[in-house]
């Protein structure tokens, strides 16, 4: 951010205050938002090979771009596996996972992952789930 431009977001902040009441989110090597910060303070480097828990890159990866049923890709950014109560959300877990932990790619349906956060703003993962539904 160059000079100028920082002192015309200085200017509009003046003019139009904002205030964060709130955070929270799940991010690559990150089980909360204090590491999450401490990540991006110490410029941590959160992509990684991909974990042998999420799929077999042996099966999977192939150098070719163009190469049909593969990803050309074997790195990314993985969130941590978090305590997680399906049936809070009315969603019922299915045999292959376990009914304790959830990762993004596991659900379909908006579903908040981390459920502490609805709780601090009084709200109910129940209230979050009829809401969506």
């Amino acid at each position: 951010m160059n000079a100028s431009h920082a002192s015309d977001l200085d200017r509009r902040l003046a003019r139009d205050p904002i205030a964060i009441v709130g955070l929270s989110a799940l991010y690559p090597k990150s089980r909360d938002l204090r590491e999450f910060w401490a990540n991006v303070v110490s410029a941590a480097d959160c992509i990684e090979d991909v974990p042998a828990t999420h799929w077999d890159v042996s099966e999977h990866y192939d150098s070719d771009p163009s190469a049909p049923d593969k990803t050309y890709s074997k790195r990314g950014g993985f969130i941590p596996t978090v305590p997680f109560n399906p049936l809070e959300f009315e969603r019922r877990p299915t045999p292959s996972r376990s009914p304790t932990s959830c990762s993004c790619s596991a659900w379909s349906s908006p579903v908040m992952l981390e459920t502490r956060a609805p709780t601090r703003t009084g709200t109910t993962p129940r209230a979050l789930a009829s809401s969506w539904a």
